[in-house]
């Protein structure tokens, strides 16, 4: 095992995170009017988001601060360019064959990238991980994940939802 030193560049990202959470939470103090059939204001989702990742960039500093990485860990970690090429054809993917089919592929991969090795494990996890967001966006905030483009996947991405809908988790 190899100890790794704390780069400078870990404490830009948590103070940039933090910056960010911080400067969007100022931002939704314009629009805190109570809406009709909504118990809390219209800045609370965002205020929500915006908490989590002021926390998630706090605990991950912290986490890495004293984390020992193997050689291999240490060899190799996606790049920017890797990232941001999968988030992008993320979002291509939902346009086109929606959040149903897109995000249990994304999750996927992206476990693979980071490293998970088991395939079984990484599937599972992209599957419940999927479910969870979907039942969470749809049931609690009431909002619609994007169906797709492409006809045929339109179809499979309905009869998704309709399976849900049978089942009750969403009102």
């Amino acid at each position: 095992m190899l100890r790794k030193m704390m780069p400078l560049s870990r404490l830009a990202e948590t103070v940039f995170w933090l910056a960010v959470a911080i400067g969007g939470g100022l931002l939704t103090l314009r629009f805190s009017r109570a809406l009709s059939n909504y118990d809390f204001t219209s800045a609370t989702w965002p205020r929500l988001i915006l908490a989590g990742i002021g926390v998630v960039a706090v605990l991950q500093f912290l986490a890495e601060r004293d984390r020992k990485v193997s050689a291999i860990a240490a060899a190799w970690r996606p790049g920017l360019p890797t990232v941001l090429a999968m988030v992008g054809g993320y979002l291509l993917a939902l346009t086109w064959i929606g959040f149903y089919l897109a995000t249990p592929v994304f999750m996927f991969f992206s476990l693979l990238v980071l490293g998970e090795r088991r395939l079984p494990r990484a599937g599972a996890f992209a599957l419940l991980a999927s479910a969870f967001f979907f039942l969470v966006f749809t049931t609690f905030f009431y909002i619609a994940m994007p169906a797709g483009a492409l006809d045929g996947l339109l179809d499979a991405n309905i009869a998704i939802r309709e399976t849900f809908l049978a089942l009750g988790s969403i009102p």
